[in-house]
């Protein structure tokens, strides 16, 4: 259906839109974060961030962004790392879904859940196709929100 969302990978053209979602998941984070003063936080310049999306799609085959996109308008996205070995667990044939994020001030008759789910089962899906063995993520404890999602 023409006004349904859609689920994609990203393209470089889609850098600049990933940008603006990732400076409001990071402010959002600064906002909301008890364990840091806002002045802790370290600073990222915006041509680094926007240097490190692009990269990352240079980097190999171990990086994934997905875009979800409705009527031509990025709502959200998410990032998966994969990995032969975790540095930190050990795991082997590691994937982690680094970042998720939607955003809820963009007007669209769209349930944000709904995109959610979707955006996850993009990444579980590549981590699948790449025959990863696990897959895993973080959420900050103050995230009520996404940790009420993840136990649904």
């Amino acid at each position: 259906m023409k006004n349904e969302v859609k689920i994609r990978e990203c393209q470089k053209k889609d850098i600049p839109h990933i940008y603006v979602l990732w400076e409001k998941l990071v402010e959002n984070e600064r906002e909301r974060n008890v364990y840091y003063e806002k002045d802790e936080w370290p600073t990222i310049s915006s041509n680094d961030m926007k240097k490190h999306f692009s990269n990352c799609f240079n980097s190999g085959d171990n990086f994934w962004i997905f875009v979800a996109e409705y009527k031509n308008k990025i709502l959200g996205y998410s990032e998966l790392w994969s990995c032969k070995i975790d540095d930190f667990s050990l795991l082997k044939n590691y994937a982690y879904i680094n970042n998720i994020f939607i955003d809820k001030s963009i007007k669209v008759n769209v349930n944000p859940l709904n995109l959610f789910f979707k955006l996850i089962q993009a990444c579980k899906n590549k981590a699948k196709e790449k025959k990863c063995d696990y897959i895993g993520g973080n959420v900050f404890e103050f995230n009520t929100q996404m940790k009420t999602l993840l136990k649904l």
